[in-house]
């Protein structure tokens, strides 16, 4: 049976690597906004927690799936789709500072509502962002076969200020 086109087939664990652009060395402290492009309804925005000391940020499906499900409950006007019925092309941002702070407000805003999650105020006041340049990268995901999916974003340092 063929492979139905355009489905999303998000991968028990998208791998994510921050690299200075420079030396190619690790980054730590980056924030990423993954987005699923819904065909109904709205688009699904979540962070995951920030990048680690080898500079990777593992984003698992089961997650993913949660963070849909509780915006999906909670805003059933807002929200329709699946994560199985969103584009297979997902976005990952490196946050600007102005992203950041929205973030930070909106979480401040829905923090008795949303419950916890992976990432916090806190943990975005100190993220490391302010030092590189935002960046966006558009993965393809419709493999099924992909358990592992790994993806490297090589960051742009911010001149001097």
């Amino acid at each position: 049976m063929p492979l139905a086109e355009n489905i999303l087939y998000f991968p028990d664990i998208l791998a994510v690597r921050i690299l200075d652009e420079n030396d190619e060395t690790p980054v730590q402290g980056i924030a990423v906004m993954l987005t699923l492009f819904a065909r109904k309804k709205n688009d699904y925005h979540m962070i995951p927690q920030l990048s680690d000391a080898q500079g990777w940020i593992q984003i698992r499906r089961e997650w993913v799936e949660r963070q849909v499900e509780i915006d999906r409950n909670l805003f059933i006007m807002d929200y329709a789709s699946s994560v199985e019925e969103c584009s297979e092309g997902v976005e990952l941002r490196v946050m600007s500072e102005d992203e950041i702070r929205r973030a930070i407000s909106a979480m401040q805003t829905y923090r008795g509502v949303l419950g916890n999650s992976i990432v916090g105020p806190i943990d975005l006041e100190n993220a490391s962002n302010s030092q590189f340049q935002s960046q966006r990268v558009v993965v393809n995901l419709n493999r099924p076969e992909e358990n592992v999916k790994k993806v490297f974003i090589k960051l742009k340092r911010r001149a001097s200020r």
